[in-house]
């Protein structure tokens, strides 16, 4: 019969904690349920004993906590661009791919199967279609390049020409091809180009991102967390309400709130400078600032009786 420790659960994070344990609960309640019922055993076990499996709830909340991981700032990742080689047609693939996840938002999963005719780049458009492109719950949406500055874009546009006019690419060919493989001179495999396949996984994706990141001398990032960095970035824009659907909804969100509360939440490092901050001293209000919110008291209540 199957059990588990708590260190074991210690050693696994998210969504791995999470199917550890409803694997070992469900092999393990299953197992003793069906021995209930087997002769010689009804004398000693009870149906009811199989609860005993189930975790508690501190085991679950260690199980579910949230583990913070590294997010870039729009500053890193412009820092990173600039370092990454763009010699070959592998290596200006690999740096547009860092590209085009800042400017999209795109997850990995989307980005692998992106195809040509889903970008209009002169819109700055990216066609998310769930029936090719695997997006979350095959949600299919348009979103707009996110206002991350014009060096994203020029590396993308100057990649895009290279697969139309040196490779010869079409609509349906990949935006982001594999890469080809073949026997060198030694007769060993060695990388000689691209090949007219996407990526069957995201994996080869989060290898790129993990060398970028390394070579800049920065901590390893995944593609994912881009999304929290374009989430963290639109908070210093001073979005209206109209302007803050709209940059959600380029997410592929419905709700603000999801949004926010995916990906709002502060880095651990910039929580504590701002407790820091509060601890400084503060300038009193003025009585120009104190003229202006009663000001706006006045019209909001005016509003109402309205």
């Amino acid at each position: 019969m199957h059990g588990f420790h708590i260190d074991e659960i210690e050693s696994k994070s998210g969504l791995k904690c999470r199917m550890f344990l409803r694997r070992e609960a469900i092999i393990n309640r299953t197992n003793l349920g069906r021995l209930s019922r087997e002769p010689g055993f009804r004398a000693v076990l009870n149906a009811n004993d199989a609860n005993w499996f189930k975790p508690s709830e501190q085991d679950r909340r260690i199980a579910g906590a949230r583990r913070e991981r590294p997010v870039p700032t729009l500053e890193d990742i412009k820092a990173t661009l600039p370092v990454m080689p763009f010699g070959t047609h592998v290596e200006k693939r690999d740096r547009a791919l860092l590209a085009f996840a800042i400017l999209s938002g795109a997850r990995d999963g989307a980005i692998a199967t992106f195809q040509l005719k889903h970008i209009d780049l002169p819109k700055q458009e990216v066609f998310q279609d769930g029936r090719v492109v695997k997006t979350k719950g095959r949600k299919t949406f348009r979103s707009t390049f996110f206002p991350v500055g014009p060096e994203p874009v020029e590396i993308f546009a100057d990649y895009l020409l290279m697969l139309k006019d040196d490779l010869a690419f079409g609509p349906d060919d990949p935006l982001f091809p594999s890469t080809a493989m073949g026997q060198g001179a030694d007769r060993s495999f060695e990388a000689q180009g691209l090949s007219r396949k996407p990526w069957s996984t995201a994996e080869p994706i989060r290898r790129v991102f993990r060398a970028a990141f390394a070579a800049a001398g920065l901590p390893a990032c995944n593609p994912h967390s881009l999304r929290k960095t374009l989430a963290l970035h639109g908070d210093t824009l001073n979005l209206t309400r109209e302007e803050e659907k709209a940059y959600s909804m380029n997410f592929g969100h419905e709700s603000i709130w999801t949004t926010r509360e995916s990906y709002g939440t502060l880095p651990p490092h910039k929580q504590a400078a701002l407790m820091r901050r509060l601890a400084e001293p503060r300038a009193p209000a003025t009585d120009n600032s104190i003229a202006a919110m009663r000001a706006l008291l006045d019209r909001m209540e005016g509003g109402r009786a309205a």
